[in-house]
């Protein structure tokens, strides 16, 4: 449930909001846009800002050996550094991560 308490409004400010949407609209569908366009029309924008999705980078763990970043992976995703070495995951698996910590260990720019 909102806590903003409905306000009437005037056939007028339904028409500004109409044509501003159209007009966003026009430009394609950009959130940002749209809120722009509530407000622009005197309405208040009562919903949460979109989260932008969080990237996932997959690697092999052989890779990761390859480039010595097997250690800093452990570290910032909490993997077992044994985990290799006790026969827990082979060479080939596919470990993700998200693009954040790529970035953290070196493996992305």
């Amino acid at each position: 449930m909102s806590s903003v308490e409905p306000t009437p409004v005037t056939t007028e400010q339904i028409s500004d909001l109409h044509a501003n949407l159209v007009e966003a609209f026009g430009q394609g569908i950009d959130p940002a846009k749209v809120r722009e366009a509530v407000e622009a029309s005197g309405f208040v924008w009562d919903r949460p800002e979109p989260e932008e999705p969080v990237r996932r980078v997959a690697v092999s763990v052989e890779l990761l050996f390859d480039r010595g970043l097997w250690l800093k992976y452990c570290r910032v995703t909490g993997m077992n550094e044994w985990a290799r070495n006790e026969g827990r995951i082979s060479d080939g698996e596919m470990l993700s991560m998200t693009a954040a910590q790529a970035k953290e260990i070196g493996l992305m720019a």
